[in-house]
């Protein structure tokens, strides 16, 4: 029965794995929004920008629920799949606490990622003053 649940969230971590490695190959020779600063991404941008400019891509899940992440987020905030994200490369700006204690393979790779807090008790306002462009979370309806 364990196992038919992990599928969806194994799943999950490996289409968002997949979007992260094809917004960082992105072919420009290290052109373009990696260059210039820019303010947050926001769901309000739309693409209208050329292909080579996109701010934003459309994420739908397994529910069918559609969502604009940015193309490369830069400050991301995760409360699962912290070592997932380390192993691709991918250094979160701030995750909960029991990502931060609980893994010994990666306690040499969190220096300066910022705790946010148990994750039934998240610090809000202090994942809000990171800033982040994309917010990384898992989402369980069979918790009991």
């Amino acid at each position: 029965m364990l196992r038919n649940r992990t599928w969806p969230g194994l799943a999950l971590v490996f289409i968002m794995l997949a979007v992260m490695l094809t917004a960082c190959g992105g072919g420009d020779g290290g052109k373009g929004a990696a260059n210039s600063p820019s303010p947050a991404a926001s769901p309000s941008q739309t693409p209208s920008a050329s292909p080579d400019t996109a701010a934003v891509r459309s994420y739908t899940d397994a529910l069918g629920r559609t969502v604009d992440i940015p193309a490369n987020p830069q400050r991301i905030v995760t409360t699962q799949y912290l070592p997932e994200l380390l192993a691709v490369g991918v250094k979160p700006i701030g995750a909960v606490t029991h990502l931060l204690t609980s893994f010994a393979s990666v306690k040499d790779q969190i220096a300066g990622i910022e705790d946010l807090g148990a994750i039934n008790e998240m610090n809000l306002e202090k994942t809000l003053q990171l800033q982040p462009d994309l917010i990384i979370a898992t989402e369980s309806s069979d918790i009991d």
